[in-house]
């Protein structure tokens, strides 16, 4: 008996350690980021993303896009259109229209060039070579680190919130591609990302973090030209902006209905109330209501299940969508076939 006790005694203490642990070194745990040089070019004439939005979709699937059907359906209680495609996407929404084929042109040889060290535009005299410019924002003593591609012509801008892994000189091998949509397009290191200065030290400052960024590029377009793009980890963190400071639009790629929530499922030993970073995306949605709200999430999901997003499409709203991509799994979902296509439309 004496046995059992302190075995159930040691228990007890290996456990409280194991979550004082999980508690003091959260950050370490959640946010993956790596430091880069701050001597390091970025560089993105060899990416092998750059050119996704003009490469031609298949002709098969397109006519699959363009013959969704719709049934009427409630999310919440509100009218919504479910469209199921056998191989293509699955759009729910509470106003569905149908998707535009538009036909794609193949871009020509385009060369990203690093055109300053700090927020000063350099001028690029080759017509057909992406524009991109390094930014650097002051934020708690240091900076915060960005890059910003400039459309020939932009109608808006998007200020894009990546994902877990990686940083800008990977994540913004896109800015080609969302530039050729016509709009300037901005993208940022979380602190101790990449370039960007500091470390991530609670929500509060994560948000704070993610205020200075839109500032920047309020400063330069205002809310109703402004699209906000979360992919990952930072979909919360974009739906939270884009509620605050009333973007015009807000899509969500593989987003979680609350970190809180997604934490638990992975760790469900670990207590809600000693989860830090609640980032309640639903919450944001819902406090969202003039922006138009897009929601994209592979079916095959490993990472985040595509469930969190079926839960946020109960926070839809009239001339909101919901896009479910079958066998897409969370990355690389921006390669998945007709991502580009609801991005053209969503955008427009």
């Amino acid at each position: 008996m004496r046995v059992l006790l302190r075995l159930c005694v040691i228990a007890a203490c290996v456990y409280v350690c194991v979550l004082a642990g999980l508690y003091i070194f959260q950050e370490r745990l959640i946010f993956l980021g790596e430091p880069l040089d701050k001597n390091f070019k970025f560089s993105f004439e060899n990416s092998e993303f750059a050119g996704l939005v003009n490469v031609p979709e298949n002709g098969e699937h397109l006519e699959a896009l363009m013959s969704a059907t719709q049934n009427g359906a409630a999310i919440n209680g509100v009218a919504d259109e479910n469209a199921s495609v056998e191989g293509g996407v699955k759009e729910n929404g509470a106003a569905a229209g149908e998707i535009k084929s538009e036909s794609a042109q193949t871009s020509g040889e385009r060369v990203g060039e690093n055109t300053a060290q700090d927020v000063a535009l350099g001028n690029n005299t080759n017509s057909a070579a992406i524009k991109f410019q390094e930014i650097n924002i002051p934020f708690e003593g240091g900076s915060i680190n960005g890059l910003k591609f400039s459309a020939a012509e932009p109608k808006g801008a998007i200020l894009f919130f990546h994902g877990n892994f990686g940083d800008v000189s990977g994540w913004g091998a896109y800015g080609a591609d969302f530039t050729a949509l016509g709009y300037d397009f901005y993208i940022f290191d979380y602190p101790g990302y990449g370039k960007s200065d500091g470390k991530i030290s609670s929500q509060q400052q994560l948000f704070a973090s993610a205020d200075a960024m839109s500032r920047y590029v309020l400063a330069q377009h205002p809310p109703r030209k402004l699209a906000m793009i979360g992919y990952s980890i930072g979909s919360g963190i974009a739906a939270q902006q884009a509620a605050k400071w009333d973007a015009a639009r807000l899509i969500l790629l593989a987003p979680y209905f609350s970190f809180e929530r997604l934490a638990h499922e992975k760790i469900p030993f670990v207590p809600k109330f000693l989860i830090r970073y609640k980032i309640p995306t639903a919450e944001f949605l819902q406090a969202a209501r003039s922006t138009q709200i897009t929601l994209i999430h592979g079916a095959a999901d490993e990472l985040i299940p595509v469930h969190h997003c079926r839960d946020l499409a109960g926070s839809l709203k009239a001339g909101d969508l919901f896009y479910e991509i079958p066998n897409a799994r969370h990355n690389g979902l921006l390669a998945m076939p007709g991502i580009w296509e609801i991005l053209k439309e969503r955008l427009q």
